[in-house]
């Protein structure tokens, strides 16, 4: 059974942390393209950038755009006893399901890049950061078991065991409060002078209330049947004031 093979491809996606116009030109030292090569595999399109190589080659080429800062979309293909690549005026294969942009060949320009070998240096040198190395003597460092003793120093003897030889253990049911106990409780109060009354008994002294006085019914008539009890009103004389010591102002004055 032959190894699997994989298409390797490029939609364009830059690593997060990168810039495009760096990754363009990490890609163009790369690949040895041109920029024109470079800006139509990074036009947002799936490209196909190798066709049936091995595992090994297919991680080459991930790894060694991750450094560039692209990620490489490895697609594993049927494996075949002898691939054979298709000539450039060849339909594009299938686009990737995962992938909404059709994928599509980079043209002879794409299908002729190749990786720089092994080792090789992806960025410029005034890209490149330069880091000083710091030397720092650790002779007089040493390890120590976290339960040891600080060095230089003694550790306290264990304190001494107390002495319990005055304590004892009560008997079962003693009073542990012996002299120590709460008042006792006040005794009940005496109920012997108290009875009870008789069942409907008032319990309280009945007050004496003065006599209502009644009216004499004798000035009392009754009207007759019928009568308007309007006409048996008293008559009123209405009230005529003296009005002739006000006079009225005109208005405003």
């Amino acid at each position: 059974m032959s190894e699997p093979r994989y298409d390797i491809l490029f939609a364009g996606e830059i690593l997060a942390g990168n810039h495009r116009d760096t990754v363009a030109e990490n890609l163009a030292r790369l690949f040895k393209a041109t920029p024109e090569t470079v800006a139509r595999l990074m036009d947002g399109g799936t490209h196909v950038l190798k066709r049936g190589t091995d595992r090994e080659t297919a991680l080459k080429y991930e790894s060694a755009m991750q450094r560039a800062g692209a990620r490489a979309i490895l697609r594993e293909v049927a494996a075949e006893s002898a691939p054979t690549p298709p000539p450039p005026q060849t339909p594009a294969p299938a686009p990737m399901p995962a992938d909404p942009a059709p994928a599509r060949t980079a043209g002879p320009d794409a299908t002729g890049l190749s990786l720089a070998p092994p080792g090789s240096e992806v960025l410029a040198p005034h890209e490149r950061r330069s880091v000083d190395a710091v030397v720092v003597d650790t002779s007089g460092i040493a390890l120590a078991s976290v339960f040891a003793a600080p060095s230089g120093t003694d550790r306290p003897p264990p304190p001494a065991a107390p002495d319990t030889s005055h304590i004892s253990i009560a008997a079962p049911g003693a009073d542990l409060l012996e002299g120590h106990h709460a008042p006792a409780p006040p005794p009940p109060p005496d109920t012997a002078a108290l009875s009870l009354a008789a069942p409907g008994a008032r319990l309280a002294p009945q007050e004496e209330r003065p006599p209502i006085a009644l009216p004499d019914p004798q000035d009392i008539t009754l009207a007759p049947p019928g009568a308007l009890l309007e006409e048996l009103k008293p008559e009123r004389k209405p009230l005529n004031p003296d009005t002739s010591g006000i006079s009225l102002l005109p208005a405003g004055g």
